[in-house]
Formats: structure tokens, sequence, C-alpha cells
């Protein structure tokens, strides 16, 4: 299902939510490391690319766009979690997604109600 751009765009967009409040914690930090194993990347890439991550400021905070709308679904999915699971979720971080979401041809009401979903959950 998933292309090998795909898995690199996916691994990037969450590399990206998790620097937009110029930090990495350790829920984003399991999140990110947990995706990047599912898909096949070294841990000592991952570790070197999240040290540099927050004082990288060539990477483009364009929304990504996957090759199937099933997979962006599965993505900002998590993201989501990403995002709410932090005491202090940035507002451009979620605005951001939604722009992933429009990207990627899923209607705002989907992402809204995930949104509500994970919010609900985290309560």
């Amino acid at each position: 299902m998933f292309t090998i751009l795909d898995k690199s765009n996916y691994l990037k967009g969450l590399l990206i939510v998790a620097k937009m409040n110029n930090k990495i914690d350790e829920g984003e930090k399991d999140i990110i490391t947990n995706a990047s194993s599912r898909f096949g990347f070294s841990q000592d890439f991952l570790n070197e690319t999240m040290q540099n991550i927050l004082a990288n400021d060539f990477v483009s905070n364009l929304p990504i766009q996957f090759s199937k709308p099933v997979v962006a679904q599965e993505f900002i999915e998590e993201c989501l979690k990403l995002v709410i699971s932090k005491d202090d979720p940035a507002p451009r971080e979620l605005l951001w997604l939604s722009e992933v979401a429009k990207i990627n041809q899923l209607d705002n009401e989907w992402f809204l109600k995930e949104k509500r979903s994970v919010q609900q959950k985290k309560q």
C-alpha cells in the first residue's frame, strides 16, 4: 500500500509537525520512532534526523501529497495523535494537517471528525 516515496514523506511529515513548536518531546519521539521502524528506516538514521531537524531551516513545510488518499488518512490520523498528545499543540500544526487533507482530496468534514475523535480519546 505504501510506496517508498510515501514512507519517506510520512516520516518527513511527522518530523515537520513535531518541529512546528521548536522541540520534539518524548511522546513525539515515540510516535516517530514507531513509524520509522514500521517503514524499515534505521535507528541511526532516525536519531541523526531528529537531532538535525530543529536546526534545519531548509526543510519545506509545504503540505505533503501521498500516492493514495488512504495513505494520507493514516498519516493524518497518526499526526493528530502526535499533535493532540501535547500539552500545548500549536494551532499551525492543525492548520498544516488540514492543508495536507485538502491536497490529498480528503473532505474537511472527515478531518474535523477525526480531530474530534482523537481529542475525545485524550480526555
